[in-house]
């Protein structure tokens, strides 16, 4: 690829981040794989990813465009010269086009919602695998988000450092977690929790401690 991170040794791995950017995936696929089926339903064929990036884009003027001159290539086969059948042969193919448009900004909603609620990364077909019509996350997916987003040589001095006190910071999360978990069990749970299962994130300052028997 492209674009692709060279690893090096060492290198820091954001293991947080490919989860929250996998989830992020997962959970939209079902809408990038909605476009497509509702595309190949109008005729259009498989959908590329040039036509997937229009889409996203906002652009459906092309689309437009190569549908109507497609039913008026149908028409002229039919060997219709009335100009007023032809009209409304036209006009009643609207219809199913405009259904399209409008379940595919539906879909493009939905994925813009979950995109900002999720890791700040551009969400694109790109990320996905596209092959005769139908999109998937595949494994091979995973490992290029990985890294593409989610590894970074440690090159320098300061970053060297940083992965230092981020690992031990990490592991000093892991002893808060620990002993929440053996003598302080009922902070685990509820509105005064100390400790986010979800996130793996423990809320610790000096007024913790009047917690901690």
């Amino acid at each position: 690829m492209k674009n692709e991170t060279k690893l090096q040794e060492p290198y820091f791995y954001n293991k947080l981040l490919y989860k929250s950017i996998c989830q992020l995936h997962e959970s939209t696929l079902k809408h990038f794989q909605s476009i497509a089926t509702d595309f190949k339903e109008l005729n259009f064929g498989n959908i590329t990813k040039e036509d997937f990036a229009r889409i996203t884009a906002g652009n459906f003027s092309e689309l437009h465009q190569r549908y109507f001159k497609e039913i008026e290539s149908n028409i002229d086969k039919l060997g219709l010269t009335n100009q007023f059948v032809r009209e409304n042969m036209k006009n009643g193919s609207e219809v199913p086009y405009n259904d399209f448009h409008s379940k595919t900004l539906k879909n493009l909603d939905n994925i813009q919602f979950s995109k900002s609620h999720g890791p700040a990364m551009p969400l694109s077909i790109t990320n996905y695998t596209l092959k005769n019509g139908m999109v998937t996350f595949t494994d091979l997916d995973r490992e290029r988000i990985k890294n593409n987003h989610c590894i970074v040589n440690l090159d320098t001095d300061t970053r060297r450092q940083f992965a230092k006190l981020a690992e031990e910071t990490f592991e000093n999360l892991k002893k808060l977690k620990a002993i929440l978990v053996k003598d302080n069990s009922s902070l685990l749970f509820g509105r005064n929790a100390l400790y986010d299962e979800d996130t793996e994130e423990v809320w610790m300052d000096k007024e913790t401690l009047h917690f901690i028997k």
